[in-house]
C-alpha cells in the first residue's frame, strides 16, 4: 500500500518565506547558467556614471559621462584584469537651490581578460564632460606563409 505524505506548502501570508523560495527559484533557474559564463567588460556597482563601451581594431574604448566633475576628482586604477573608476563624494560649497549635474561618490569596476589586452598601457583622456579611457590590444601574429629554400647539394 502506498502512503503518501503531505507536503507543507508556503504560507501565502508570511512574505518573508514566499520572498526566498522565489529568490531561490531565480537564482537556480534562470541566474544559474548566466552568472557561472561572465561575459568580458562586466560592469559593477551603480548604474552612475553612464558608460558605454566599444571596440576598435586597436583598443577597447570605454566612455563616461562625468559632467560637473574635474579630472583631478576621478580615480582610475588597475589591479589584474579589472578597471576601477571611482570618485570621492564632491562636496559643494556653494549653495544652489537646483542642481541638475551629479555630484556624488560612485565606483565601477569592469573585468576583462587581460591575455587580450595591454593592461599596463591604459590611456585616458578628459574632454567636454566625458572620461575616455582606451585599452591597446596586445598584437596579434599574422599567419604568413613561410617558403621553403631549397639547397643543392
Amino acid at each position: 500500500m502506498t502512503k503518501f505524505v503531505r507536503v507543507p506548502r508556503p504560507d501565502p501570508f508570511d512574505m518573508d518565506e514566499t520572498f526566498e523560495i522565489f529568490n531561490r527559484f531565480i537564482d537556480r533557474n534562470i541566474f544559474g547558467d548566466f552568472l557561472q559564463n561572465v561575459p568580458e567588460g562586466r560592469l559593477t556597482g551603480t548604474g552612475f556614471p553612464i558608460t558605454e563601451q566599444h571596440e576598435t581594431d586597436d583598443a577597447v574604448v570605454i566612455e563616461c559621462a562625468l559632467a560637473g566633475y574635474k579630472p583631478s576628482q576621478i580615480n582610475l586604477e588597475v589591479h589584474g584584469n579589472k578597471l576601477t573608476i571611482s570618485s570621492d563624494k564632491v562636496d559643494n560649497q556653494e549653495s544652489i537651490g537646483y542642481r541638475k549635474l551629479a555630484k556624488r561618490a560612485f565606483k565601477k569596476e569592469l573585468l576583462y581578460n587581460s591575455n587580450d589586452l595591454e593592461m599596463s598601457a591604459i590611456k585616458a583622456s578628459f574632454e567636454n564632460g566625458v572620461l575616455i579611457i582606451e585599452i591597446p590590444k596586445k598584437a596579434v601574429i599574422k599567419s604568413r606563409k613561410i617558403d621553403i629554400q631549397i639547397i643543392n647539394s
